[in-house]
C-alpha cells in the first residue's frame, strides 16, 4: 500500500555510495527493507534490521525521517555520526492490516554537506503473484511442406505460486502439451509443430490462459506467443538421370557408381526411394533409400549392379520423392554379359613349309572363336593349305594301337575365372586331360591334350561341346582315321581318310534333309549335276557344296545369315553364338534331325556285387539312312582301373606270361578295364532298320561308382575301305552316346553333399531372361561336390519329394543337360538348362499377336533338384523364367491400376490393356498459325523383351512432323516422340498415328549344326495401333512492337542502341532464337545498283567496339559490297561475313501473355542502306521442367507440306512469320557539285560555257569519286596520325588561259550536302601549317616547289578560293567562288595551286588549281619590227615545243599532255625563264577530259559514207593572235590500215585558220565497221599567222584534206556570207553534206590558212596531242548512254541551279530534249522565260538567225519577241518539224534581253532625234566605196576560187530606209532578203521603244548594216560610236554577239571569241568512263540566260 503523493526516484546503491559514502542494506542482504510475500500475514509485527554503513574516508553525519505511513516504523531519529568504516543499525518494524502490497521510503538528510542534501532507502512488502513468461515471438522460418517441423520453447513461472496454463493456438501450429501446471520458479518445455500443405506464409497467435482457478495476483491472465513460418517446398534433384553399368561380365559386381542428389530448396528435404518396376528380382542396389538433407545441401546415393543372368538386360526406374511430392527419377540399366571365354587349336605345320618356332604359340586374333565372334569370322580363321577351320581337330591317319595327340587352347578374356566342362567321356576314342577346370582371369592359354588311339581301322569322327559357367557352350570337332598296315598274313585294312570337307559337305546336306543319302545317291548325284556345278541358277548354286570339295570351297556352310549382327529375338545374344547351344540339346532319340537314333541316351544299372554282371539292359539303334550301315560299339575304360596283381591272378596269369601278348590276352585285359559290356559290338543294319544291343554291368571293383560313356559309331559300310568309295560322296561317321551308371556299395551309397552355385544363381533362384515365346534361353550353372568322396549326381525337375512332379504351367518348358553323372571329390560339374516358353494359345500360325490372349507374359516357375549317389539330396535350385512377346504402351492413354504401374506385372483381374486398334486422342495445346509447338508422347515397351516398333501417318500431314519415326526399344525403355505442330490456317487439325511393332529379328528355322545358325525370315508384325493426334491452329503469335523499326543515318563503324519489343500474344510459353537477315544496297556512284541479300543467319551478341583494328585490317578490299553475300547466280565470296547487327539476348523463353525488351545495336561496317529483317525461330515450351529443342522456322515451314512430299521442298524465308523490319543506313560524309558558272567580261572568256567548264574543272571525276564510299587505304588513310599525302587523288581545275591583263576568271560552283550526314569541309594551303610548333622546333627547309607554291600564293596572289571551309546539313548547299587573275607572267606564265579539301570523317583530296597568263602582242609600227618580233615569237615557240616533246617523253606513254600542261610541267620544274621574251604568245587548246581525251557520239554500223553524221570538234585560240593549224593526217591513216584500208574516218578541215580569241570545228565523218570503240592521237601543229598591209589573196587550199575525203563538200548557202569574212567557201559545208548536222550562218568553221600574195609566211609551231575516242555500237542493241548518265553530277544540269548575283531573266530550262522524233512529225517545247526583277520590266527577242535549224526551216520559235513584266513570266513555244533525213544536233538558240526604261522628258531629245532619222529624206545618188569596185577588190574577187563555178561579188548593202540594195554583180536570193527584212524589222521596233535615245544607225556604214540585217545584230567592234540601244549608253553590237552559256553569266560567252565567227555549243565529252560525248541521243536543245544590262542573249542549242 502506497500512500505518497508524490513520486519519489530513489537512487540505487551504487549512486548512493559514489555521492555520500553511505551504504544501506537490509536483512535480505540487498538495497533497503523488503518483506518477503509468503513470510508475512495482516495483523503481524515483523522486524528487520537496516545497517547503515560509512565507506568513505570522512566522518559523516545523517539523520533520517520516518516513513510517511503508519504501517512502518522505527525508533526516533536523531543524528548519527559515522566514522569511516563504522555502522549504526536501525530497526524497521512493520505492522500490515491488509493483505495487500506495501511499498514506502525512509529518507536520510546528510548533515554535513550541503543543506538539503540526502536520499532514499526504500521499504516494501509484497504478496503471493502468478506470473509466467513466454517468448514473444517464435519463428520457423522456412518449413518444408508435408512435413513435421519442430520448435521448442520455455514457458517459465517467475511467480510465487504454481501456475496452471491452457494454450489455445489455431491450425497448421501445434503445441504440447497443451496444457499442465508450472511449480513457482520451474519451467516448462514446449514443442511446437507444423505441417504445411502448401507453400505459404503462415502467421499465429498462440494464446495463453493463465492461473484458471488460483488466488493470488495475476497481472497477465493471458499472455500471447506469436508463431510464424513460411512454407516451402522441398526440391531435390539428381546430378544425373541416369546411371549406365553398359556390359558387366555375369557373376560379378562392378563398382558402384554415385550420383550426387541435391536439395536445391531453402528447407531440409527428407526422401524415400520408391522401386518402380518389380516384375522380378532386384539387381540394382541403391543406399541410401531413405533420409534428410539439410538445405542446399547435397547427399552422395551409391548404386550397385549384380547382374541377374547372362544376356539379361536390365533397367529399373526408381523415384527419390519426398512428402510433398516432389521426385526425381533415377534411371539404371546394365547388360549381363558373360564371360568372354574363347576355343581355338595348336596350327599344325604344313608339311611343305619348315616348322616355324611361334606356330605352336600362335594365338592371334584371326585363330580365335569365341562366343563374340560370328561365323564370318569363324570361316576367316580357316588355315590357308588345308582349309580346316580352327574348331576342328584332324588326327588324319593314325596306326590302330598308337595314339596321336593334338592340343586345344582355351583362353579367358574376362576379369573374372570361368570354369569350363567338356562332356564327354574321360576314356573315349578322343580323350581330353583335363576334361574339366577352372580358367583363370585373363588367362590366354589354357592347354587341353587331346589323344586319338583308334582301336578299329575306321573312320572316327565326334562333336565334343565345351559347357563354360555363366556363359554359353561351345563346340569343336575331332575326326580321324585309324587303319592297319600289311604285315605278315596280316592284310591292309584303310579306309578313305577323312577331312572336314566331308564333315561340312554332310552337314550342308543335312540341314537340307538329304543326310541319310547313300553313297550310290550321292554319285548319281554327283555326276547328274557335275556338268552344271558352275551354273549360275539358283538350283546349282548350292549343290557342289553337297559334296566334298578341296580348300576353302569344302569348309563353306550354306546355311548362314548375311546380317552383320543377326540378334536373337530375344535380343540377349547373337544367333552364331546360340547355334552350339542348340544342337547341345538335341538328343540322340531325335528322329526329326538325326539319321541314326537310339531308343535310349541314360542307362541306370545301380548296384551290382563286383566280378558280376548284372541284368542286360536293351538299347536299340534305328537307321534311317538309305544304305546299310555298320555298328561299332567303343566301351571306354573304368577310371582308374589298371592292370593290378589282382587282375592278373583273376586272369590265372604268371609272372612269365604276363609279358607274353596274344589276341584272346588283349581282349581279357580290355574287358577287365571296362565296367559295361555291349553285346554284340558289332551289327550292320540295313536302310530303315534297327537293330538292339544289350547293355551289361560286369563291374571289376568293389565299393565304387562306375559311369562310362558307351560310344556307338556307325557309318555305311563300303566305307571300310578306300577302294569302294568316292572322295566327293564320303559320309563322315555318326557317332551315338549312351550313358551308363552304376556302383557295386553293398550297403549302399554313400553320403554326399553338394551344392547348387554359379555367377547367375541368386538365393537359391536361377533367373532366366525374359525370352520370346518360342524360342530358347540358356543358362549354365555348376554342381559342386563339398565331400571328399566322388558321387554320382541326378538332375530332377519337379516339386514332388520324388521328383515326379513338373511345373507351375504344366507345361515342361525346362529341359536340363547333362542329365546324370559322376562328380569328383570336391570337384564339380557344369549343367547347363534351357528354358524354351511355348507360345500362347491364342497366337495364330504366324506367329503375330492377338489381343485377345488377355496376358502380357507367361511366367514360368521349376524346382530343380539334385539326386546324390541315388538319394535326393537337399539341394535345390528354382528356375524362373517367363515367356512373352513385345509389345507398345502408351502411358498417357492406359488406365493403369496400381499393380500395373510396375510396368510388368498384369493387373491383378486379368484383363489387358495392351493397346490395339483405336487407342484414344492425343491433344497439342493450341497454336498460332506461323509457330510451331511441340509436345512429347511418350512410349513404353512393356515387356523385357527388345523390339522395333514404326510410326506412319497419313499421306498428307500439312503441319506435323512426328520424330523419330521408327527405331528400337530394349526391354523396359521408354522413348519420348516429339511432335511438331505449326498450323497454316486457323482450324482444327486431326492426324491418324498409326504404330506397327515387330520383333528385333525374324523367326529362323530350328538350328541342327552349330555352325549354321540358317537364315532367317522378315520379322512379324506384332501389335498395330492407332491414336488419334488432336491440335487447333489459332491466329496470333509473336508480335514485335513496333514492327519496323528506322535507325538514324549514322556514321560508318559507329555504334547505336535500339530497342525493340517482343510480345507473345499466344497462350503457351514460346522459346525463341532471334536471326535476321540482311539486304543491303550499298552506296555507289552508279544509279543501278545490285542489291544484296544474305542468307538467314543466328542473331548474335554484342561484341567489343573498342577495338576495330582487326575488323579494319581484314576490310582492305571492301569498299561498298557485302563478303558474304550471294549474287544471284548463286556465287558467294569467300570473305567471312561482317555482322552489322548485334544483340543482348538473341534467345530466351517468353511466356504467354508477356513481352520482354529486346537491345539491338546497329554497328555498320559498311556504307549503304540496310533491311535487316528480323525473324524469331519458335517453338512452344513443353510443360516438363526440360524443354525440348528448337524447331527452326525452316523446319516449321516445313511441317506445312505433306509427309510425303517433304524430302524435295523448299520453302522461301519471306513466307515465314514473325518478323520485323529495321532500315538503317551507314554513310560517310559526302559532296555533289551540282553546277559550275563563269562570270567575266565576255569577250576575254573564250571558253564560258557549262559543259565546257564541267569538263576543264574535272566536275565528273570529282562527283564519281565522292559518290562511292570509303576504301579501306581512305579509311586507314584518315585515321593515321602521319597520313602520307601522295596516296590522296589530284583533281585539276584548269582556268581558261587568257591574255596579261585581261579581267579577273571567277568560276562559281555549286556544292550540296548529297549524303545523309552533316558535311564539314576545310581547306588546307601549302603555305598553312599541320602544326603549330613550339619556338624552340627546328623546321624543315622548304623545298623549291614549296617556295614557288608561296610565291603564288603570297607574292603574286593570282588565285583565291572563298569560303574555305563550312558545315552543310544534309540538303543544304554552298556556292564556292574561285578567281585566277592573269596579272604575272611569273614562272612562264603558268600557275599552279594544290590545295587539300578535307571532308570531317570523309575523304580527303588534292584539287590543283591551274592557270595560264600568255603575254599580248602588241601592232608592229613596220616592217623591221614586226619580223623582230616574228623572230622572237619563233623562238619562243621552238623552244615550247621542244619542252613539250620532252615532257611527253618523260611522262606517261599512255598519256598525252596539252600545250598547257606541258607547260605547266616545265614551268614547275624551273625550266622556263622568267622573262616574258622567252615565253610563247600563242596557244591552242581543245576541251578534253582529265585523261585528255575527246568523245565522238557513238555511230551505228551499216551507215554509208554518204550517211555518215558530221561531227565536229572545237579548237579554241586563247591567246591575242591568229593561228594556223594543221592536223597531222598519220594516225589517221594507221586508223585506215589497220581495219583493212576500209575508209572509216576523214576529216573535211585538217588545215585552217583560227583568228585571234576565235575558235574552229574539225569535222569529221565516222562510219564505223565493228561495234567497239576505235582510239586514235590526233596530233595538230600551229603557228603565228602574220598580216601585213597589202591586199590578200584566198586560195583553196584543201588539198591535204583530198587524201581523206575522196570528195569536198559542197559549199552551204551561207557561203556568200562567210566569204564576206575572207573565208574560202570550198571549206563551208552545205546543209547536204553534214547528213544533218547543219552548219549555221555565225557557227565556228574551218578556215584556210591565209597565203599572202601566194606565200605562206614561215613560223615557229607547237604542237597539240590529244587522244579521240570513236565509239560505234550495233544499232539492234540499245544506243549507248551518255558519258555521266549512269551517276548524279555526271552530267551538267539540265535545269539551271547557279544563278548569278546580277541576272534577273531566267530560264526554265537550259537544254530542251526533243528525243527521237520520226520523220515528218513535229515535237513541240515549251520554254519558260521568268523576269526576277520586283521592278524591272524587260523585253526579249528571238534571233532565229543564230541557228542553222531556224535558218533551214525545221525549227521555229514563236514569239519571237516580247515584254516581261515584272515578277512575271513569258512561255516560248519551240516547234521541231522533222521534215528532213535523219540527222542528230545539238545547236543553240540566242535569245536577246534588255530592260525597259520608263519614259521621262529627258529623253525627249532622243525621240526628236528618232523621228527625225525616220523622216530624213532619201540621199542623193552617188558611188558609194562600198557598193562600187576598187582595183584592189577586182583583184581579190578574180583571184578568190569558189566551188561550182561561183564568182565573188560586192557584199549586200542596205538602203536609207531599210530597204536592201545589191551590187551590179551581186543579186541576194529571196530567202536571204526575207531574212536580212525581218531582222532589220525587229531592230528597228527596238529601236521605235527606246524614247529620248539618239540613234546611231545612220552612222553605220551600209555593209556594216547588211551584215547586221543577215546575222540579227549590229557588229559595232569596227567603230567607236555609241551602240544603238543601251541603259545609259549601251554597247548593242557587242552585247547582241554575246552568246552565253547554259545557264551562265552573259558575259562569259565563246561567241565573244571572234565577231565573224558563229557560235557552237556542242558540248565535248564529260567523262574517261564512256563514249558518249552528249547526254542526249537526238533532237537536244540548250539554253543559257543572260544579263540584264543592255541586250543580254540566251544561247539555246539542241
Amino acid at each position: 500500500m502506497t500512500t505518497t503523493s508524490t513520486t519519489i526516484v530513489a537512487m540505487d546503491a551504487g549512486e548512493r555510495v559514489r555521492r555520500f559514502g553511505i551504504e544501506c542494506i537490509g536483512s535480505s542482504g540487498g538495497d533497503g527493507i523488503f518483506f518477503q510475500a509468503g513470510k508475512w500475514r495482516p495483523g503481524g509485527e515483523y522486524i528487520q534490521k537496516l545497517h547503515i554503513k560509512n565507506v568513505s574516508t570522512s566522518v559523516k553525519k545523517l539523520k533520517y525521517r520516518l516513513p510517511s505511513t503508519r504501517y512502518f516504523s522505527l525508533e526516533f531519529p536523531e543524528v548519527i555520526t559515522l566514522s569511516p568504516g563504522m555502522f549504526k543499525v536501525i530497526d524497521v518494524i512493520f505492522r500490515p492490516v491488509e493483505h495487500l502490497p506495501y511499498d514506502d521510503f525512509i529518507y536520510i538528510k546528510m548533515l554535513d554537506g550541503i543543506e538539503g542534501n540526502g536520499f532514499h532507502v526504500p521499504v516494501r512488502a509484497t504478496i503471493d503473484k502468478l506470473i509466467l513468461v513466454t517468448p514473444s515471438g517464435l519463428d520457423f522460418g522456412y518449413c518444408p511442406t508435408h512435413q513435421t517441423t519442430v520448435k521448442i520453447f520455455f514457458l517459465d513461472n517467475v511467480g510465487e505460486v504454481d501456475a496452471p496454463f491452457q494454450w489455445d493456438v489455431p491450425a497448421p501450429f501445434i503445441l504440447s502439451p497443451m496444457s499442465g501446471i508450472i511449480a513457482a520458479g520451474k519451467s516448462q518445455e514446449i514443442m511446437v509443430k507444423i505441417v504445411p500443405t502448401d507453400a505459404s506464409v503462415f502467421v499465429s497467435v498462440a494464446v495463453c490462459h493463465v492461473g484458471a482457478g488460483v488466488h493470488a495476483i495475476i497481472p497477465d491472465p493471458i499472455i500471447t506467443t506469436k508463431l510464424s513460418a513460411i512454407g516451402k517446398y522441398a526440391y531435390i534433384v539428381l546430378s544425373e538421370d541416369v546411371v549406365s553399368f553398359d556390359e558387366v561380365i555375369s557373376g560379378t559386381s562392378p563398382e558402384h557408381k554415385e550420383v550426387i542428389l541435391r536439395n536445391e530448396s531453402v528447407v531440409p528435404a527428407e526422401f524415400s526411394l520408391i522401386r518402380l518396376d518389380q516384375d522380378r528380382d532386384e539387381v540394382f542396389s541403391i543406399t541410401p533409400q531413405s533420409g534428410v538433407i539439410a538445405p542446399l545441401a547435397e547427399m552422395a546415393v551409391s548404386v550397385r549392379y549384380s547382374p541377374l543372368a547372362m544376356g539379361c538386360y536390365s533397367l529399373d526406374r526408381y523415384h527419390f520423392r519426398t512428402p510433398g511430392n516432389c521426385s526425381s527419377m533415377l534411371t539404371c540399366r546394365g547388360m549381363a554379359m558373360p564371360p568372354k571365354v574363347m576355343l581355338y587349336k595348336q596350327p599344325v605345320v604344313s608339311a611343305v613349309e619348315p616348322p616355324n618356332n611361334n606356330t605352336t604359340t600362335n594365338t592371334s586374333t584371326h585363330n580365335i572363336f569365341s562366343q563374340s565372334s560370328s561365323n564370318d569370322l569363324l570361316m576367316e580363321s580357316m588355315r590357308a593349305n588345308d582349309g580346316a577351320p580352327m574348331f576342328s581337330l584332324n588326327f588324319r591317319d593314325v596306326e590302330v594301337g598308337k595314339v596321336e595327340t593334338r592340343v586345344l587352347f582355351l583362353r579367358n578374356d574376362s576379369a573374372r575365372e570361368a570354369a569350363f566342362s567338356i562332356i564327354a567321356d574321360s576314356n573315349g576314342v578322343f580323350k581330353m586331360t583335363p576334361k574339366q577346370g577352372i580358367i583363370p582371369a585373363l588367362f590366354k592359354s589354357f592347354a587341353v591334350t587331346v589323344v586319338f588311339s583308334p582301336t578299329k581301322p575306321n573312320n572316327f569322327y565326334r562333336r565334343f561341346f565345351v559347357l563354360v559357367g555363366d556363359a554359353l557352350p561351345l563346340f569343336y570337332d575331332c575326326l580321324g582315321t585309324g587303319f592297319i598296315r600289311a604285315k605278315g598274313e596280316v592284310k591292309e585294312q584303310r579306309p578313305a581318310p577323312i577331312r572336314h570337307a566331308h564333315v561340312q559337305a554332310y552337314r550342308n546336306r543335312s540341314i537340307h534333309g538329304l543326310g541319310g543319302l547313300s553313297p550310290d545317291e550321292l554319285d548319281r548325284m554327283f555326276d547328274q549335276h557335275a556338268s552344271t556345278m558352275s551354273s549360275s541358277t539358283a538350283s546349282d548354286a548350292i549343290t557342289p557344296y553337297y559334296f566334298a570339295q578341296t580348300g576353302r570351297a569344302g569348309t563353306r556352310a550354306l546355311s548362314v545369315t548375311t546380317l552383320q549382327r543377326p540378334v536373337t529375338r530375344t535380343g540377349e545374344s547373337t544367333r552364331p553364338l546360340l547355334g552350339p547351344a542348340h544342337e547341345f540339346f538335341i538328343h540322340h532319340t531325335d528322329r526329326s534331325c538325326r539319321e541314326i537314333t537310339v531308343s535310349k541316351t541314360q542307362l541306370d544299372f545301380g548296384f551290382a556285387p563286383h566280378m558280376s554282371t548284372s541284368a542286360a539292359q536293351t538299347v536299340t539303334l534305328y537307321n534311317r539312312t538309305h544304305a546299310k550301315v555298320v555298328v561299332d560299339w567303343q566301351v571306354p575304360f573304368a577310371h582308374g582301373m589298371q592292370l593290378a596283381d589282382n587282375v592278373q591272378l583273376a586272369l590265372g596269369e604268371s609272372d612269365r606270361d604276363k609279358d607274353i601278348i596274344t589276341e584272346d590276352r588283349a581282349k581279357k585285359m580290355v574287358s577287365m578295364m571296362q565296367a559295361f559290356a555291349v553285346s554284340p559290338v558289332s551289327a550292320e543294319i540295313q536302310a530303315n532298320q534297327s537293330a538292339s544291343f544289350q547293355v551289361t554291368f560286369v563291374p571289376k571293383q568293389s565299393s565304387r561308382n562306375f559311369v562310362s560313356e558307351l560310344e556307338a559309331f556307325v557309318y555305311f559300310k563300303n566305307q571300310r575301305t578306300f577302294r569302294l568309295v568316292n572322295d566327293h560322296s564320303l559320309t563322315p561317321p555318326w557317332c551315338v552316346t549312351v550313358g551308363a551308371v552304376g556302383h557295386t556299395f553293398s550297403s549302399g551309397q554313400l553320403l554326399a553333399k553338394a551344392i547348387l552355385t554359379g555367377g547367375n544363381c541368386k538365393n537359391g533362384k536361377l533367373v532366366f531372361p525374359c525370352c520370346f515365346e518360342g524360342e530358347c534361353t540358356y543358362q549354365t550353372f555348376m554342381l559342386r561336390n563339398t565331400s571328399n568322396l566322388p558321387s554320382t549326381f541326378q538332375i530332377v525337375l519337379g516339386w514332388d519329394e520324388d521328383g515326379s512332379g513338373s511345373s507351375v504351367d504344366g507345361e515342361e518348358v525346362f529341359s536340363v543337360k547333362p542329365t546324370m553323372g559322376e562328380v569328383g571329390a570336391e570337384d564339380f560339374v557344369l549343367i547347363c538348362v534351357r528354358f524354351a516358353p511355348v507360345a500362347s494359345t491364342g497366337s495364330n500360325k504366324t506367329n503375330s499377336y492377338n489381343s485377345n490372349s488377355g496376358s502380357k507374359s507367361r511366367k514360368s516357375v521349376q524346382l530343380l533338384r539334385c539326386r546324390l549317389n541315388g538319394q535326393m539330396s537337399g539341394s535345390k535350385l528354382l528356375l524362373e523364367g517367363s515367356g512373352a512377346v513385345p509389345f507398345l504402351l502408351l502411358p498417357e492413354l492406359q488406365p493403369f491400376t496400381r499393380a500395373e504401374l510396375s510396368w510388368g506385372l498384369p493387373s491383378p483381374t486379368g484383363t489387358s490393356n495392351i493397346p490395339n486398334g483405336p487407342c484414344g486422342q492425343l491433344f497439342l495445346r493450341p497454336t498460332c498459325v506461323g509457330l510451331s509447338t511441340t509436345r512429347a508422347i511418350h512410349i513404353k515397351n512393356g515387356s523385357r523383351l527388345p523390339l522395333k516398333f514404326k510410326l506412319s501417318l497419313p499421306e498428307r500431314t500439312d503441319g506435323l512432323l512426328i520424330s523419330p519415326m521408327g527405331g528400337v526399344l530394349k526391354g523396359n525403355e521408354s522413348l519420348t516422340l516429339t511432335a511438331s505442330f505449326a498450323p497454316i490456317k486457323a482450324e482444327k487439325y486431326e492426324y491418324k498415328l498409326n504404330f506397327s511393332v515387330y520383333p528385333v529379328g525374324g523367326r529362323s528355322k530350328r538350328v541342327i549344326d552349330a555352325n549354321q545358325p540358317g537364315p532367317v525370315a522378315a520379322p512379324e508384325l506384332l501389335q498395330s495401333f492407332s491414336v488419334q493426334l488432336v491440335a487447333q491452329g489459332e491466329v496470333g503469335a509473336l508480335v514485335f512492337d513496333p514492327a519496323r523499326l528506322t535507325v538514324a543515318v549514322r556514321l560508318v563503324n559507329s555504334v547505336e542502341t535500339k530497342e525493340i519489343y517482343l510480345e507473345n500474344v499466344s497462350e503457351s510459353d514460346v522459346s525463341y532464337m532471334l536471326q535476321y537477315r540482311e539486304e543491303f544496297t550499298p552506296d555507289s556512284a552508279s544509279r543501278e545498283v545490285e542489291r544484296t541479300v544474305s542468307e538467314c543467319m543466328d542473331l548474335v551478341s554484342q561484341p567489343s567496339f573498342d577495338n576495330n583494328k582487326k575488323r579494319e585490317e581484314d576490310d582492305e578490299d571492301r569498299t561498298s559490297s557485302n563478303n558474304n553475300y550471294s549474287n544471284g547466280n548463286g556465287r558467294r565470296k569467300q570473305a567471312p561475313f561482317e555482322h552489322s547487327l548485334f544483340c543482348e539476348s538473341p534467345s530466351g523463353v517468353l511466356p504467354a501473355r508477356s513481352r520482354t525488351r529486346i537491345v539491338l545495336t546497329y554497328h555498320p561496317v559498311k556504307a549503304g542502306l540496310f533491311e535487316f529483317l528480323l525473324l524469331a525461330q519458335v517453338v512452344c515450351v513443353p510443360n516438363s521442367n526440360k524443354g525440348s529443342g528448337l524447331v527452326s522456322n525452316d523446319e516449321a515451314a516445313l511441317l506445312r507440306l505433306g509427309q510425303a512430299a517433304r524430302q524435295d521442298a523448299a520453302m522461301s524465308l519471306t513466307l515465314l512469320p514473325l518478323t520485323a523490319s529495321i532500315t538503317a543506313r551507314a554513310a560517310y560524309p559526302k559532296l555533289l557539285i551540282e553546277d559550275i558558272r563563269t562570270d567575266g567580261p565576255s569577250e576575254q572568256l573564250q571558253i564560258a560555257d557549262v559543259d565546257a567548264l564541267w569538263t576543264r574543272f574535272s566536275i565528273p571525276l570529282i562527283n564519281y569519286d565522292l559518290a562511292i564510299p570509303m576504301t579501306a587505304e581512305e579509311v586507314r588513310l584518315l585515321k593515321s596520325s602521319s597520313p602520307d599525302l601522295s596516296q590522296l587523288t589530284t583533281y585539276k581545275f584548269k582556268f581558261c588561259p587568257s591574255i596579261l591583263n585581261n579581267s579577273t576568271q571567277t568560276v562559281l560552283l555549286k556544292i550540296r550536302n548529297n549524303g545523309f550526314l552533316t558535311s564539314s569541309f576545310s581547306m588546307h594551303f601549302p603555305n598553312q601549317k599541320y602544326l603549330d610548333l613550339e619556338a624552340w622546333c627546328d623546321e624543315e627547309e622548304p623545298t623549291e616547289e614549296l617556295n614557288r607554291l608561296i610565291s603564288i600564293i603570297e607574292e603574286l596572289k593570282v588565285f583565291s578560293i572563298e569560303p574555305t571551309k563550312g558545315v552543310l546539313e544534309p540538303g543544304e548547299s554552298i556556292t564556292l567562288t574561285l578567281t585566277y587573275t592573269h596579272n604575272s607572267l611569273k614562272y612562264g606564265g603558268l600557275h599552279n595551286l594544290p590545295i587539300i579539301v578535307k571532308l570531317d570523317n570523309g575523304k580527303s583530296f588534292y584539287l590543283d588549281l591551274q592557270g595560264h597568263t600568255l603575254p599580248g602582242r602588241q601592232p608592229s609600227m613596220n616592217s623591221n619590227s614586226t619580223a623582230m618580233m616574228s623572230k622572237k615569237r619563233s623562238a619562243a615557240a621552238v623552244g615550247a615545243t621542244s619542252s613539250a616533246s620532252i615532257a611527253s617523253a618523260g611522262g606517261n606513254s599512255q598519256r598525252l599532255q596539252t600545250a598547257s600542261m606541258t607547260a605547266t610541267n616545265n614551268a614547275s620544274n624551273g625550266s622556263i625563264a622568267n622573262a616574258a621574251a622567252n615565253i610563247s604568245d600563242i596557244l591552242l587548246v581543245v576541251c578534253a577530259d582529265g585523261e585528255n581525251t575527246v568523245y565522238l557520239r557513238p555511230v551505228p554500223l551499216g551507215l554509208s559514207e554518204e550517211k555518215a553524221p558530221r561531227q565536229r570538234t572545237e579548237l579554241i585560240n586563247v591567246s591575242s593572235v591568229p593561228l594556223n593549224y594543221e592536223v597531222d593526217l598519220a594516225s589517221i591513216e594507221e586508223l585506215v590500215a589497220v581495219n583493212f584500208h576500209l575508209p572509216l574516218l576523214r576529216l573535211a578541215n585538217p588545215t585552217g585558220f583560227i583568228p585571234a580569241g576565235g575558235s574552229v570545228y574539225l569535222e569529221w565523218y565516222f562510219y564505223p565497221i565493228e561495234a567497239r570503240d576505235y582510239r586514235i592521237t590526233v596530233c595538230i601543229k600551229y603557228y603565228a599567222a602574220v598580216s601585213h598591209q597589202l591586199p590578200i589573196s584566198f586560195h583553196n587550199n584543201n588539198n591535204s584534206s583530198q587524201s581523206i575525203a575522196t570528195a569536198q563538200p559542197p559549199p552551204s548557202r551561207l557561203a556568200s556570207q562567210q566569204s564576206s569574212h575572207g573565208m574560202s567557201s570550198s571549206s563551208v559545208l552545205s546543209r547536204k553534206s553534214s547528213h544533218g548536222a547543219m552548219s549555221r550562218g555565225n557557227a565556228r568553221t574551218s578556215i584556210p590558212v591565209p597565203q599572202f600574195n601566194g606565200t605562206v609566211i614561215p613560223t615557229a609551231s607547237q604542237s597539240l596531242d590529244f587522244f579521240l575516242l570513236l565509239p560505234g555500237f550495233d544499232p539492234r542493241l540499245p544506243r549507248p548512254e551518255p558519258v555521266g548518265a549512269g551517276f548524279d553530277g555526271g552530267l551538267p544540269p539540265i535545269v539551271p541551279i547557279l544563278q548569278l548575283a546580277n541576272q534577273q531573266i531566267t530560264l526554265s530550262q537550259d537544254l530542251l530534249d526533243f528525243g527521237t522524233t520520226p520523220t515528218l512529225s513535229t515535237v513541240r517545247r515549251v520554254l519558260m522565260l521568268r523576269n526576277m526583277s520586283p521592278t524591272s520590266v524587260y523585253e526579249f527577242i528571238v534571233d532565229e538567225s543564230s541557228c542553222v535549224l531556224c535558218l533551214d526551216g525545221l525549227l521555229s520559235v514563236q514569239p519571237s519577241y516580247g515584254r516581261i513584266s515584272p515578277n512575271s513570266f513569258a512561255y516560248v513555244d519551240l516547234v521541231f518539224s522533222a521534215k528532213t533525213q535523219p540527222l542528230a544536233f545539238c545547236e543553240r538558240v540566242k535569245i536577246m534581253v534588255r530592260e525597259l526604261l520608263r519614259a521621262s522628258n529627258k529623253s525627249r531629245a532622243g525621240q526628236r532625234l528618232l523621228d527625225k532619222i525616220k523622216k530624213k529624206p532619201p540621199p542623193t545618188e552617188h558611188a558609194s566605196i562600198v557598193a562600187r569596185t576598187t582595183s584592189a577588190r577586182s583583184h581579190m574577187m578574180e583571184s578568190l576560187h569558189l566551188p561550182e563555178g561561183r564568182t565573188a561579188s560586192i557584199p549586200v548593202t542596205m538602203s536609207e530606209n531599210g530597204t536592201v540594195v545589191s551590187a551590179s554583180t551581186f543579186s541576194p536570193t529571196k530567202p536571204q532578203q526575207e531574212t536580212a527584212t525581218a531582222s532589220m524589222t525587229q531592230l528597228n521596233s527596238f529601236a521605235r521603244i527606246v524614247e529620248g535615245e539618239e540613234s546611231t544607225f545612220d552612222h553605220m556604214d551600209t555593209a556594216t548594216r547588211a551584215r547586221s540585217s543577215a546575222v540579227g545584230f549590229v557588229n559595232n567592234k569596227s567603230t567607236s560610236s555609241t551602240p544603238l540601244m543601251s541603259k545609259t549608253a549601251p554597247t548593242f553590237g557587242n552585247n547582241l554577239n554575246d552568246t552565253f552559256s547554259r545557264g551562265g553569266g552573259g558575259m562569259g560567252s565563246p561567241g565573244a571569241r571572234s565577231s565573224s565567227s558563229p557560235t557552237d555549243f556542242s558540248r565535248p565529252p564529260l567523262s574517261r568512263q564512256d563514249s558518249n560525248m552528249s547526254r542526249s541521243e537526238t533532237g537536244k536543245s540548250t539554253i543559257a540566260s543572260g544579263q540584264p544590262d543592255g541586250y543580254s542573249l540566251f544561247g539555246a542549242s539542241s
